[in-house]
């Protein structure tokens, strides 16, 4: 199957509606259906239970409880390395700004402009800079940390369809499906 008609479903339903909906059943309480529904998603995506700083999956009040679990201290050790990742997640890309352009897979190029929802001001700071995009699949801990101390400043919405975030969908897409997402600033 091309990557293209994989992602075809994803045009034709209604995504805000879909995304509106799992995000209303993600955030109920839903007692035994919730368990069930976290069951799946760790039997399905195989997430490593033995991780979590509470491993009784019939524990978690909502989805969203356990999607954004604690870890067990020392699940995650800081490296001793120059440059180090604050996610979980797999680099699909990596490289050089050339001015305002970040160039991905298939020939793909974006502006650091479109990248941060338009801030011109923002997007110069990353001119000629370095990029990489982080792909957190659904078996991923969905947290994000800092190796030093600091506080969110700014959040930026960044318009446009929504779409999986999947690599099968990124390369099926003609336009960046991280920038897409909340949060998924890829600059």
């Amino acid at each position: 199957m091309t990557d293209r008609f994989a992602v075809l479903p994803q045009y034709l339903f209604p995504k805000q509606a879909l995304t509106a909906f799992a995000g209303y059943v993600a955030g109920r309480e839903r007692g035994w259906v919730t368990t069930e529904i976290i069951r799946r998603f760790v039997a399905r995506y195989q997430v490593n239970m033995d991780e979590a700083a509470n491993s009784d999956i019939a524990s978690y009040r909502t989805f969203n409880d356990f999607f954004t679990r604690a870890l067990k201290p020392g699940a995650r050790p800081i490296a001793a390395a120059d440059l180090i990742c604050p996610v979980d997640g797999t680099i699909s890309q990596f490289g050089q700004i050339e001015h305002d352009q970040i160039f991905q897979a298939k020939g793909h190029s974006y502006s650091t402009t479109a990248m941060v929802g338009g801030d011109a001001a923002l997007a110069a700071q990353y001119q000629d800079g370095s990029f990489a995009t982080l792909y957190l699949s659904p078996k991923d801990y969905h947290r994000i940390h800092m190796p030093c101390d600091g506080r969110l400043l700014r959040m930026i919405y960044v318009p446009g369809e929504l779409f999986s975030v999947n690599p099968v969908t990124a390369q099926g897409r003609a336009r960046p499906v991280c920038a897409q997402r909340a949060g998924g600033l890829c600059v």
